[in-house]
């Protein structure tokens, strides 16, 4: 049996297919990475325009054939915080969920936490999850009770590049005020982060590529590379320093994803460094994983 998760972020729209097998195991069969951007503008104008719901509808027609064509069975679809916060939500998900015909959860920051740490936390012993998102940054752990410890902030990198990147490089007063609003969103929560670390999303897979000199993404090189925090403060200091233009020449960043990548890589390093972190270990799966593996239980 063959069954697929659809993560419908702020920035990107994710596809996963897995084969169960006959001990009730779960392989692999294709996973597909799009940039949809459907975020763009909500936090200002609390709705999803025509034309991200263009861009979304456009990959989900794509993803319908590919599913189509591995012969899926089950299909689930998860929204994150562009839709939790449009005032038109309903009237999106109606659309897209027609495309799919599959039903689409709009999942609260909590749901959305839990899935990015049964995603990603792979083998390793109780890790802390930094997942930064579009529109949304989650932060979870697991206690002493063996019960999943979560954050949401309201932060992420759409929501702070509309917010703080309206000129390429921003100026020194600008980003002060940025590391001021992660830092006030922080003090707001108690949560206990240890290490080992572990970051999902395309900023830390794009800093990974970078901080190798990659040309490209390969996940084999990427998937539990380990960066430093001395590392991410460079290229972060690079990022933001960087013309609008000069950010698509920079080897290893998707064109798609360069004008986003300086916000982003501003809060991963603003995080690591109020929780006193001094280096994560990067992963390529997170969210669309954790909804694909709840499925099977």
């Amino acid at each position: 049996m063959r069954i697929a998760s659809i993560d419908i972020g702020t920035n990107t729209l994710l596809l996963l297919i897995g084969e169960v097998q006959a001990d009730g195991s779960l392989s692999i069969v294709h996973d597909e990475h799009s940039i949809a951007r459907l975020g763009e503008g909500v936090h200002a104008s609390k709705c999803i325009n025509e034309k991200a719901i263009e861009r979304a509808s456009h990959i989900l027609h794509r993803y319908k054939l590919i599913c189509d064509s591995y012969k899926v069975e089950k299909i689930t679809i998860v929204a994150t915080s562009a839709m939790r916060d449009a005032d038109n939500a309903e009237y999106v998900c109606s659309i897209l969920s027609s495309i799919i015909q599959t039903p689409i959860s709009i999942i609260s920051g909590k749901e959305e936490a839990y899935f990015s740490y049964v995603g990603s936390k792979e083998t390793y012993d109780n890790p802390t999850i930094i997942d930064i998102g579009g529109g949304s940054t989650e932060i979870i752990c697991m206690d002493n009770d063996h019960t999943i410890q979560s954050i949401s902030l309201n932060i992420g990198a759409v929501r702070f590049t509309e917010k703080y990147f309206s000129v390429y490089p921003p100026t020194s007063e600008i980003l002060q005020e940025a590391i001021a609003e992660i830092k006030t969103s922080l003090s707001q929560f108690t949560i206990s982060v240890h290490s080992p670390v572990i970051v999902v999303a395309g900023t830390p897979t794009t800093l990974a590529c970078i901080d190798q000199g990659l040309d490209e993404y390969h996940r084999d090189k990427v998937h539990g590379y380990i960066l430093t925090y001395d590392a991410i403060s460079s290229i972060t200091d690079m990022l933001c320093t960087s013309s609008y233009d000069s950010l698509f020449s920079i080897k290893g960043i998707n064109p798609k994803r360069a004008d986003i990548l300086p916000a982003g890589s501003l809060l991963l390093k603003s995080l690591l460094s109020y929780f006193a972190i001094e280096h994560c270990i990067v992963s390529t799966k997170g969210l669309r994983y954790g909804v694909l593996y709840h499925s099977i239980i």
